[in-house]
């Protein structure tokens, strides 16, 4: 009976040896498993990373040019106020001219009377004088 107690013992032996290899075959399998899905992981965390990388990259250009579009704006509301003065000016001087062209036309109206008082009294000198002609035309003729 020992011989096969022994028997029996080994088989169980070699029966949990089995086993025991067929679980260290399992969980070598599900090692690998975890090894693969860890590099997957990896390659999804690089990826990740690259991705953020040229999500900062492209916030970067997007900043640049922001701050570029803000420059522009500055310069064109610069620009536009520079414009505003210079209208705002010419606007004056638009003024000042009308004014003075307004000055001119009154002098030139004051002008033109003051031609028309003096037509007007050279004609009553002209008959003076024609008048002065004839008295002496008169007195040189018949007085001698």
């Amino acid at each position: 009976m020992c011989a096969s107690d022994a028997r029996e013992e080994t088989s169980d032996t070699r029966e949990e040896t089995s086993d025991t290899r067929e679980e260290t075959s399992d969980t070598r399998e599900e090692t690998s498993d975890t090894r693969e899905e860890t590099s997957d992981t990896r390659v999804c965390a690089s990826d990740a990373r690259e991705e953020t990388s040229d999500t900062r990259e492209e916030t970067s250009d997007t900043r640049g040019e922001t701050s570029d579009t803000r420059e522009e704006t500055s310069d064109t509301r610069e620009e536009t106020s520079d414009t505003r003065e210079e209208t705002s000016d010419t606007r004056g001087e638009t003024s000042d001219t009308r004014k003075e062209t307004s000055d001119t036309r009154e002098e030139t109206s004051d002008t033109r009377a003051k031609l028309s008082d003096t037509i007007l009294s050279t004609r009553f000198t002209k008959y003076h004088y024609i008048i002065l002609y004839l008295i002496m035309v008169y007195f040189f003729r018949y007085v001698k």
